[in-house]
């Protein structure tokens, strides 16, 4: 994970989606698709991913905004199910990333930016560990900018 400052915090309403009240065997999941809704590319209205993850089994699905960024809860890591369905309906193949509740709830306390207000840090989550050149990043960030990677 990579954090690029100046701070965190979420909104009530992000706190309280990522702690409903779980049916039996159901696991509490960050979805984050990357790449949808920017610049007109990959379209995917958020209201007719959320029906039709509520139609095939998914509980409790809340979206925010276009961003491609949702909350579920599933009996299994709904991923591949996910990729699966999006390239069903609408024919692309979106990478998506999936976190647990307790995964994301432990990069929030492992946040090196507690300290600034949200609206400055932004949290990138990777599938694999990135290859970063630290030397040429060092010398592109503004002087106000800090950022870190912290491996899950």
């Amino acid at each position: 994970m990579i954090d690029k400052a100046k701070g965190p915090s979420l909104s009530a309403s992000a706190r309280a989606s990522l702690s409903p009240t779980l049916a039996h065997n159901m696991s509490r999941y960050v979805v984050l698709l990357r790449g949808v809704n920017v610049g007109g590319h990959k379209f995917l209205p958020m209201k007719e991913l959320k029906s039709a993850l509520e139609i095939v089994g998914y509980k409790n699905v809340s979206t925010y905004i276009q961003s491609g960024n949702l909350v579920l809860d599933s009996e299994h890591d709904p991923m591949r199910a996910i990729k699966a369905l999006i390239a069903g309906k609408l024919g692309f193949d979106p990478d998506v990333l999936t976190l647990t509740q307790q995964q994301f709830k432990q990069a929030m306390v492992n946040n090196p930016y507690l300290g600034f207000e949200g609206k400055w840090v932004h949290f990138y989550f990777c599938q694999q560990e990135p290859k970063l050149d630290l030397q040429r990043l060092a010398k592109l960030k503004a002087d106000t900018e800090s950022c870190q990677m912290i491996n899950r």
